[in-house]
């Protein structure tokens, strides 16, 4: 299983960058004859924020909710989650004023905080059918931050 990588900073906020491998591999799936979740473990993602202080929000999300096979079009559900933001460096010295939603679909970080670079954990969870096909799956995550 492969997953690509897509971040889109929104105008105006040049000032925030993300920085990610552009692709992971996600482990592999068994054959079962019940559903089961898998979890790629944790996956990274940086943000650095040299002069924005007017606040942000985070989102990330596996684009149209689904791992696609490539052969067999097959859909797996599929979705992102944040775990935890670390300060690096930078900024205010820690990621207080930084929360993560108790889904952790989004990260948001308020007026005046959010500055300096941060470390991002995320992983991807897909629930897979019983009795999948054998195939290669593949997904795009797509990260925004406005």
């Amino acid at each position: 299983m492969a997953l690509a990588v897509l971040w889109l900073p929104i105008s105006g906020l040049a000032a925030i960058n993300l920085r990610t491998d552009r692709s992971f591999s996600l482990p592999s799936i068994e054959v079962r004859s019940t559903p089961q979740s898998v979890y790629s473990g944790d996956l990274t993602l940086d943000l650095i924020n040299n002069n924005d202080s007017a606040g942000w929000i985070l989102t990330g999300e596996v684009d149209t909710g689904h791992l696609i096979g490539s052969s067999s079009g097959e859909r797996i559900p599929a979705t992102l989650a944040f775990k935890s933001i670390t300060w690096v460096k930078g900024g205010n010295g820690n990621a207080a004023g930084i929360t993560i939603s108790p889904n952790g679909s989004t990260i948001e970080a308020d007026p005046g905080f959010g500055l300096g670079q941060y470390t991002i954990v995320f992983e991807i969870r897909y629930d897979v059918p019983a009795y999948p096909r054998a195939d290669s799956y593949q997904g795009v995550s797509t990260f925004i931050i406005q």
